[in-house]
């Protein structure tokens, strides 16, 4: 009795490491699929421009459905004259005060007067009351900013859009990833993204790349980021 109680233990705690390595599979799978940046909807299908809109930074939140992670996804605008870098650090807690997740995000080669986006995630399957963090902001090093030269046409599709991503500027993109935020009666219900770039992982000048981006949740509107440097 005694050894098969020791066997069943073992097995339930090797099922738990399991579990947690799939976890933190999962969590880089969702780290390396998304990420994001410019602003603007248009049904009519006309062209929008990266260079952004009047619009302060605000929060949206969203779980995976599966009760291990909530992404949370920042919309920052700069409103320096500086190309910069952000960074953030946040926390995350129950109701009752207890920590129960932390992350953290960087967006590089945010151009002045852009809107951009950036997300962390936690890895959490409590329900998250409320956040702590910190938002870093420093003069860009070593990238320069894309999204000003970077312009999209919409033309809605059922169950998402098709976007046509030009770079009308004089040098390649490098990076560059569209992400879309789809809402329902105002609530975040799902977020897909896809890479505007060829073999060499850039978009060059003048070029257009078109994608289909679509939801597998009901929405009534979307909202279109794109992001990159060079």
């Amino acid at each position: 009795m005694a050894s098969s109680l020791g066997t069943a233990g073992k097995q339930g705690e090797d099922d738990e490491n399991m579990s947690k390595m799939w976890k933190r599979i999962w969590k880089q799978l969702y780290k390396m699929s998304n990420m994001q940046s410019g602003f603007g909807i248009d049904e009519r299908g006309e062209k929008n421009h990266g260079k952004c809109r009047n619009r302060e930074n605000f929060y949206i939140s969203i779980s995976d459905g599966i009760g291990w992670y909530t992404r949370r996804f920042m919309i920052i605008k700069n409103n320096s004259n500086e190309t910069v870098d952000v960074s953030t650090s946040s926390l995350t807690y129950s109701s009752d005060g207890t920590m129960v997740g932390a992350d953290d995000s960087e967006f590089y080669a945010l151009g002045a007067g852009c809107t951009s986006v950036l997300y962390e995630v936690f890895e959490t399957d409590s329900d998250i009351s409320y956040y702590e963090g910190s938002m870093k902001v420093k003069k860009s090093e070593y990238y320069e900013s894309v999204i000003q030269d970077l312009s999209y046409v919409q033309n809605n599709v059922d169950d998402g859009a098709i976007f046509q991503v030009t770079n009308n500027g004089s040098e390649p993109a490098d990076f560059v990833e569209g992400y879309v935020l789809f809402f329902k009666n105002g609530q975040l219900v799902h977020y897909e993204s896809s890479y505007f770039t060829d073999d060499d992982s850039e978009l060059k000048p003048g070029e257009t790349i078109s994608k289909q981006i679509t939801s597998y949740e009901e929405f009534d509107s979307m909202q279109f980021y794109l992001t990159g440097r060079r």
